[in-house]
């Protein structure tokens, strides 16, 4: 597989709901502009989605001569490179949360086991993810609460495959898309260098709203008095991040992204 591009799109007036989230989103990257992650593609405007252009690569494409290749290993490797400042970790952010939307699209945004973390949809992101898989590109869209799914082969035309118009007032879904559209997707792992990344409380304009999570997590009111004597809120704010949910990984591993390790001193402000 391949992960070729990401676009940051421009939404059109009104269509944002929450500004400073939507702020916290799209911080260092510019809109409309293909971030490539190869330089033999290019992303077109018909319904081919993606070109080929390996008579204009700059050096040898490792994908298919890849660093190790036996009948069950495969390893290709590309980087971001950037100066400080320019969006690398904006870039990466954005990836993760259309991966999250698109799981929590379909596999809903409730614990699938007791003792997993729900997802949570992140709103308000505008963005084009393009990627290959068995030789076949995709391109997953979401548009504020609306995430489409296209697909095309190398000499098919691109076709509307499914898709998820949350609306803003009951956007939490159990079962929107089909499972099955997972398949087309791939297991990401995010490996965490920086014990200053991925903290809660840098992501706080996209937490969820108490009324929202209090509905979604039924908590008692025994355990709500109990957090209430030991100072805690009762919603807790590790419990209002989206974060939360992909960084804990009770769920059968059916969520298709996890984040390592889990920054625990995060968490220290509201647990």
């Amino acid at each position: 597989m391949k992960i070729i591009a990401v676009k940051l799109l421009n939404p059109t007036q009104g269509k944002v709901q929450n500004r400073k989230r939507f702020e916290n989103i799209i911080k260092g990257l510019n809109f409309d502009m293909p971030y490539y992650f190869y330089k033999n593609y290019e992303l077109t405007n018909n319904l081919e989605l993606i070109k080929e252009k390996k008579d204009k690569l700059p050096f040898i494409d490792n994908y298919y001569n890849p660093i190790k290749k036996n009948d069950e290993l495969s390893i290709n490797v590309c980087a971001i490179v950037g100066k400080n400042g320019s969006g690398k970790s904006s870039l990466i952010e954005l990836i993760i949360r259309i991966i999250n939307n698109f799981a929590s699209s379909i596999i809903g945004d409730l614990p699938v086991f007791n003792s997993a973390h729900p997802l949570h949809f992140v709103p308000d992101v505008f963005a084009e993810f393009y990627y290959e898989v068995d030789e076949i590109f995709y391109k997953i869209v979401q548009k504020g609460n609306g995430v489409y799914l296209y697909k095309s082969g190398k000499n098919d035309p691109l076709h509307h495959d499914i898709h998820n118009g949350y609306g803003w007032a009951n956007y939490r879904s159990t079962s929107i898309l089909k499972e099955t559209e997972l398949t087309h997707l791939f297991y990401t792992v995010v490996i965490n260098y920086s014990h200053y990344s991925y903290n809660l409380y840098d992501f706080k304009p996209e937490w969820s709203s108490i009324d929202l999570m209090d509905a979604k997590l039924n908590i008692s009111e025994i355990e709500k008095e109990k957090r209430k004597k030991e100072g805690k809120p009762e919603i807790l704010d590790v419990e209002r991040s989206w974060l939360t949910g992909i960084f804990h990984k009770n769920d059968g591993y059916q969520t298709p992204i996890v984040l390592n390790p889990y920054n625990l001193s995060s968490t220290k402000k509201g647990e």
